[in-house]
């Protein structure tokens, strides 16, 4: 996947077809993984541990450039994050060991655009009205990547309107085992869950960009706070 960042700033608010809309912008961080773990250490250790935990401590100590939602692309020394915001980054807040970059991103109605997403294809079980517990959508099935499809497609049904799909398709399906903090704020019980990470490609027609980039910018599914659920152009 290339994705590529520019430096440009522009107003936080734009007027298209007679209606306020704020910018999207497509956002980048390097940080050095041993400044993120030394974050999440002295932030919350308990879960330090867990990578998705800890981006999520770091970019909370750092609103003026935090993204949601995002994805990292770890290397051996540093993770790259790219995401969404809607207002430009500032990263003067940062120190110099970090890198950062951005370029407002706009969708135009008719143009052709391709994405790629990590998502968690999750179902909520309850009993009673209460829920339960979140289960792997390919839970029973015999064809796990046809479930996965299925959940997948329920939640682009939100962008049909704004977006012709014309190809779809999985491109890799693995179980990661994370960190899970459950429980009230004052009774948390921190636990190793094993989830499903689906990766998705999508593309078509862009038929209403406004929309469209309101769509990008909420993200699709569960725990997009840890990494997930950021559909980026490719």
């Amino acid at each position: 996947m290339s994705i590529t960042i520019d430096h440009d700033i522009v107003p936080l608010i734009v007027e298209r077809s007679s209606c306020v809309q704020l910018m999207l912008y497509l956002t980048e961080l390097s940080i050095p993984l041993s400044l993120v773990r030394r974050t999440a250490l002295v932030v919350d250790p308990i879960v330090a541990a867990d990578q998705g935990y800890a981006l999520k401590t770091w970019l909370s100590r750092h609103e003026g450039v935090a993204m949601r939602p995002w994805d990292a692309f770890p290397t051996e020394e540093s993770v790259r994050l790219v995401g969404w915001r809607h207002q430009a980054p500032q990263p003067s807040v940062l120190s110099a060991e970090i890198y950062a970059s951005h370029r407002q991103f706009t969708c135009r109605d008719g143009e052709e655009i391709s994405l790629v997403g990590k998502v968690v294809p999750l179902r909520r079980t309850s009993r009673n009205g209460t829920i339960k517990r979140s289960r792997d959508a390919a839970e029973g099935y015999e064809a796990p990547n046809a479930a996965y499809e299925a959940w997948l497609r329920e939640r682009l049904i939100d962008v049909m309107p704004y977006f012709d799909l014309r190809a779809f398709s999985i491109t890799s399906t693995v179980k990661r085992r994370v960190l899970r903090k459950f429980g009230v704020r004052s009774r948390q019980v921190v636990r190793e869950q094993v989830i499903p990470v689906v990766t998705v490609e999508i593309s078509g027609t862009i038929k209403n960009g406004a929309h469209l980039e309101e769509w990008l910018a909420k993200g699709v599914g569960p725990q997009k706070a840890f990494g997930f659920g950021a559909f980026l152009p490719c």
